[in-house]
């Protein structure tokens, strides 16, 4: 008897507690009001998205949603593998300044598979995805140098030099 009391008291606390504990997986901010805030675009990056609402931010210019709906298109995750749509998509992020999607044209045009070589190309996403901090671009940029004629070298470097993003009106990278 003893010990049937504590262990009582102790399954009343947990079972009382239960409730409260669920709620502290939801840790966004909170406004002034005691409101949620809306998810940030950095927090959503990391959870998974149903395919139409990640159709949704991309089409509205969400460059983080262009890029994340361009690899499931490449990689064939919930929706068919498509290559053009895959480049449609991290052109669209890139050409707004994402690096992570500049970083990927590289490697499209750097390679046969989805028919897009196109090494002067290549070289130029590699050269935009250096200049936005993505580390794996310079080796893959520069071992483009050999592959490349002189003329080819010099226009994608004078492209580079004079690109400038142009943001859709989504949220920024």
């Amino acid at each position: 008897m003893t010990i049937a009391r504590p262990l009582i008291a102790l399954l009343t606390l947990a079972f009382l507690l239960t409730p409260l504990a669920s709620h502290a997986e939801d840790e966004r901010p909170i406004d002034a009001d005691g409101y949620l805030l809306p998810e940030t675009a950095k927090q959503l990056q990391h959870k998974p998205i149903p395919m139409p609402d990640l159709i949704k931010r991309a089409e509205s210019g969400e460059v983080w949603a262009q890029n994340r709906l361009a690899e499931r298109y490449l990689k064939g995750i919930e929706a068919p593998q498509h290559f053009g749509k895959a480049k449609e998509w991290y052109l669209r992020a890139a050409n707004q300044g994402y690096g992570p999607a500049m970083l990927q044209l590289g490697e499209l045009y750097s390679h046969t598979k989805g028919g897009f070589q196109n090494l002067a190309e290549a070289y130029f996403w590699y050269s935009l995805a250096v200049a936005n901090k993505m580390p794996a671009a310079l080796s893959a940029r520069d071992g483009l140098l050999e592959k490349l004629t002189p003329t080819d070298l010099a226009k994608a470097q004078d492209r580079a030099a004079h690109w400038a993003p142009k943001p859709e009106g989504g949220a920024k990278p």
